[in-house]
């Protein structure tokens, strides 16, 4: 009996020496799960999670009080505070637990209080290296690099109050950073909830100065204007873009969307070398660039040989008359061929920047009655003295001006 009590004792010691130092129940290392299927993990869009702990899971340390990471996940973004600053990305997931994270960015002001910019770069690097999730009784654990962060549920940011609090004096106002001389490259582009990845080689870009934004959108230049201030307000203005034909559909389909967000915009923020753009529903997340790149350099057209594929404007394109495809042929300074029916001949200025003028053109003036022959003639006689511009892509060249576009293949 004596030796009994003396174990009883004992226990009771040890408890009493680990709850004075420190070391009470973490309820973040519990691993039951109240998930009634352990293979299907809960939905993660439209929640908000708190940091409760993060590290090694063998020593997890504690998040510090009043400055504890948040994530908030949208429709296919990531948003929250990371202790000291804000930040945002994009991620993937699978209800089977896996999850990716990318395209993080954060702004960067400096917080004094010990630790919290080691935690902050601790979390957002553990982000960044996500492979897995899992809820567990309630707590959202996300694992990856060795490491694993436990969150716990939040209701996300509070509704601002009816009677604003006094602003602290002490307290650093967070502002986005000018937009003047910056050059900027499309990531991604699209609702927020289904961004689509820019096509690679093809990135819109922004290039902004005083008060106008210029670029290239994919297939066409663009120039305008713009008003933003240092709250993250931005208003673009005033857009216009050259007439190319984009063959592409992904890079067509780009173009129209990063313009359509452009002229959208409402609000940007920068964080780290990331600009998002969003307004309308539509977001668009950039990088940025050291230097806005040289324009791409036309090759000559002299001594080529074309055949028409198609014309019309760029929204409204026709397929040309199989059989009596208009050509087109260039000599060092004069232009000529077959309209499908009639010959033509003129003469003609370019530059390897794309520029094309078109002098006055001459034909012949048979009468052709197959169906449609004698209108392909005059659109493409139209559109092709209205040139502008010419671009050779894949092989193709087109020329547009005018509201008219003329795609061409090889001869």
């Amino acid at each position: 009996m004596r030796g009994r009590k003396a174990f009883v004792g004992l226990l009771v010691a040890i408890v009493t020496l680990l709850v004075a130092a420190g070391c009470s129940y973490l309820p973040w290392v519990q691993e039951e799960d109240s998930n009634p299927d352990p293979t299907t993990q809960p939905e993660l869009e439209n929640t908000s999670w708190v940091l409760e702990a993060s590290g090694p899971e063998s020593s997890l340390k504690p998040a510090i009080a009043g400055h504890k990471p948040t994530i908030d996940f949208g429709e296919g973004d990531l948003s929250g505070s990371a202790g000291c600053n804000s930040y945002f990305g994009l991620y993937t997931y699978d209800t089977n637990g896996s999850l990716e994270i990318s395209g993080l960015g954060n702004t960067e002001m400096a917080c004094p209080e010990p630790g919290v910019m080691e935690q902050e770069q601790v979390f957002l690097g553990m982000l960044r290296a996500a492979e897995s999730y899992r809820v567990v009784s309630g707590k959202l654990r996300i694992r990856g690099g060795g490491n694993l962060l436990v969150l716990a549920r939040s209701e996300g940011a509070p509704p601002p109050s009816e009677t604003p609090p006094e602003e602290d004096p002490d307290t650093p106002v967070q502002t986005q950073p000018s937009l003047e001389d910056t050059y900027w490259e499309l990531e991604s582009y699209g609702a927020p909830g289904s961004l689509i990845v820019a096509v690679p080689g093809k990135e819109s870009t922004i290039t902004f100065t005083s008060d106008e934004i210029s670029g290239f959108a994919g297939c066409n230049t663009y120039l305008g204007s713009y008003e933003s201030d240092t709250d993250g307000s931005l208003e673009a203005s005033d857009i216009a873009r050259t007439a190319m034909y984009c063959t592409n559909e992904d890079v067509r389909n780009q173009e129209d969307g990063f313009m359509d967000a452009l002229q959208a915009a409402e609000k940007y923020e920068v964080a780290g070398q990331k600009l998002r753009i969003s307004g309308g529903g539509m977001l668009l997340v950039l990088r940025e660039a050291e230097e806005e790149p040289e324009p791409v350099e036309q090759p000559e057209l002299k001594t080529t040989s074309w055949k028409l594929k198609a014309y019309g404007t760029t929204v409204t394109m026709k397929t040309a008359i199989s059989g009596k495809e208009p050509t087109l042929e260039f000599d060092a300074t004069d232009l000529g061929g077959t309209t499908g029916c009639n010959s033509y001949f003129g003469e003609y200025t370019s530059d390897t920047d794309g520029s094309l003028e078109v002098g006055s053109l001459g034909s012949t003036r048979m009468l052709c009655t197959g169906p449609g022959i004698m209108q392909q003639e005059h659109d493409y006689l139209e559109a092709l003295s209205n040139a502008e511009e010419y671009e050779v892509v894949s092989g193709e060249l087109l020329i547009s001006g005018n509201g008219h576009l003329l795609v061409f293949e090889e001869d």
